[in-house]
């Protein structure tokens, strides 16, 4: 995917607040955000392997070592054994990586548009990172005061009781009845026109967090106090009338999850909030001019003039009518009229933003930065290693239709579609109550009766047949008791959502065989991925005779225990 030149303005222009444009190269955006200056990386340091006439310096090694840990904190999630990690492997893929990247320079890959056009890419928008990341990422801090006040506002909840008209007159009588110390609940129970269970509850609704109010009632509700009622509230749907009988804080301790989820969201916003400022700082600094004229009268069926129409100047840089018709094009949505003229007044801002953020990553002077420099180092042999497997590997690969075929008659037990199950299910709110359950229909009662006898009560759902559905859609706890269930069994509780699910099996079928059209795009799919994976690797085997490969075994064994099985592998290397 090519790098857009206006993804990273664009967010300090256009409110994006998640980069996405280093979608190929995030790795090297996560070495330069853990770079404190001052490091070896570019001469002095030693080197933990030799790739012919190039190395691999300790700290690159160290660098992706230090990239693969970070899936220590969720190793459990992921059961990843990080002791079981194979250090020596991790090294002979860097050195897989030098060596194509060599191979690549050797036939010209360097000299081509399309490496040129993603490295000049990748430039600018690494220097426009490191713009925002100077002028707005380290200027924006989220303090514990924050994060305790946003908690309190997404989880402190409210107990109303509720009135509700479509007449406002009605509505304006009841707030006069009820400053006349009529009874709330009273007029609820008899006027109201909401739904008849809440008129049997005389209008109590229950706790109510502020995201699961309208926004008006919400407004409302969290500004009132206990005992309070409000005046009449105005919503799309008619006019309400709420009573504050209980305000409940959330719990005091706040889970790390949690803290971390609204830390993020309060950073984003004043990231959003931030960008904005800087980009007001720079146009007030600015010598600007628009010419309305020109803007006003551009349609977007005109023709192209070819760069000679100038819609502004910005500090001397003149932004083309030619560029605003190239964006109001790409607007499917814009129309004629307001719309127009807003999508034409967004284009503009947006390229007097990128003229602006250019010419202030280029008084700057980033390439001078040790960190910048590396990280274009970076940069060009993920490029270069990308475009040689693309243009060599991938491209060498050749399918016919007759191989296509014979795969799929080969693996027929491989194409069938997944089993399907039938069954008929209760869903119960407590786990007490869903044992008990379990424990009587074992014992012999109807599963039917029972649902219905319970329906009423603590009973979200009938036992009613769910028909066939694929066994590979189920709940994984569920899945996993498949093979155990037998026609007309009784199984469960199991969690489902916030409620516990029993199931009574009714029956399964096993997957249909697919036929060949349905699956012959995954049968490719797969044959493609085999023979990539076995040139990649008689390429890299040929690369490898005919290189100079040394490791520095002190180096290696200065932080890296040595393996079982790893000696002749090593001894192998260093025979290179």
């Amino acid at each position: 995917m090519k790098v857009k030149k206006s993804d990273i303005r664009s967010q300090m222009s256009e409110d994006r607040s998640q980069m996405s444009v280093f979608c190929l190269l995030s790795s090297v955006l996560w070495f330069l955000a853990s770079c404190n200056g001052g490091v070896s990386y570019l001469s002095g340091d030693k080197y933990i392997a030799r790739v012919n006439d190039d190395i691999i310096a300790e700290y690159d090694f160290k660098k992706r070592l230090e990239g693969f840990h970070t899936v220590k904190d969720i190793k459990e999630k992921m059961k990843i054994d990080i002791d079981s990690v194979d250090y020596y492997k991790i090294l002979n893929d860097m050195i897989d990586d030098k060596l194509i990247v060599q191979e690549a320079i050797k036939i010209g890959l360097d000299k081509t548009p399309e490496f040129t056009g993603d490295y000049k890419l990748y430039s600018l928008n690494l220097s426009l990172y490191m713009l925002k990341k100077e002028e707005v990422i380290d200027k924006i801090k989220v303090t514990d005061e924050e994060i305790k006040s946003r908690y309190i506002t997404l989880y402190e909840s409210v107990r109303l009781r509720h009135f509700f008209t479509k007449d406002r007159k009605k509505g304006e009588r009841i707030i006069d009845e009820v400053n006349k110390n009529a009874d709330f609940s009273n007029l609820v129970e008899k006027e109201s026109e909401d739904s008849d269970e809440i008129k049997k509850k005389r209008g109590d609704v229950g706790f109510k967090r502020r995201s699961e109010l309208p926004k008006e009632i919400a407004d409302a509700a969290f500004a009132m106090k206990e005992g309070e009622i409000s005046g009449l509230i105005n919503t799309v749907h008619g006019f309400h009338i709420i009573k504050l009988e209980e305000k409940r804080a959330p719990d005091e301790k706040i889970s790390d999850r949690e803290r971390k989820r609204i830390e993020r969201s309060i950073f984003n916003e004043k990231e959003i909030e931030r960008s904005r400022e800087y980009l007001l700082q720079l146009r007030e600094k600015a010598k600007i001019t628009i010419n309305e004229d020109i803007l006003k009268g551009i349609k977007r069926d005109e023709e192209f003039d070819g760069g000679k129409g100038i819609v502004a100047i910005v500090e001397g840089e003149t932004i083309k009518r030619d560029e605003i018709l190239v964006r109001l094009r790409s607007e499917s949505e814009a129309r004629d009229g307001d719309d127009m003229d807003r999508f034409k007044k967004s284009a503009i801002d947006s390229l007097i933003n990128q003229r602006l953020l250019d010419r202030e990553v280029g008084r700057r002077n980033y390439e001078k930065s040790e960190d910048f420099r590396y990280s274009l180092l970076l940069t060009k042999e993920a490029i270069l290693n990308k475009i040689f497997k693309n243009k060599i590997i991938a491209a060498a690969i050749k399918l016919d239709d007759e191989e296509i075929r014979k795969y799929y008659d080969d693996n027929k037990g491989l194409f069938k579609e997944p089993e399907k199950v039938r069954m008929s299910t209760i869903i119960i709110k407590e786990k007490k109550d869903a044992e008990r359950i379990v424990d009587e229909l074992k014992k012999g009662a109807d599963f039917d009766a029972t649902a219905a006898d319970i329906s009423m009560t603590s009973v979200v759902s009938k036992g009613e047949d769910t028909g066939w559905l694929y066994a590979d859609m189920l709940p994984p706890d569920i899945k996993e008791k498949l093979n155990e269930m037998e026609i007309g069994g009784i199984y469960g509780p199991f969690s489902f959502n916030r409620d516990f699910i029993i199931i009574k099996f009714i029956g399964r079928e096993d997957g249909k065989p697919r036929d060949f059209e349905s699956v012959r795009g995954g049968i490719i799919e797969s044959l493609s991925k085999k023979k990539y994976e076995q040139l990649i690797s008689d390429y890299l085997a040929k690369l490898r005779a005919v290189s100079k490969i040394r490791i520095n075994e002190p180096a290696m064994k200065g932080y890296i225990k040595p393996k079982r099985g790893m000696v002749e592998q090593r001894m192998n290397m260093n025979d290179k």
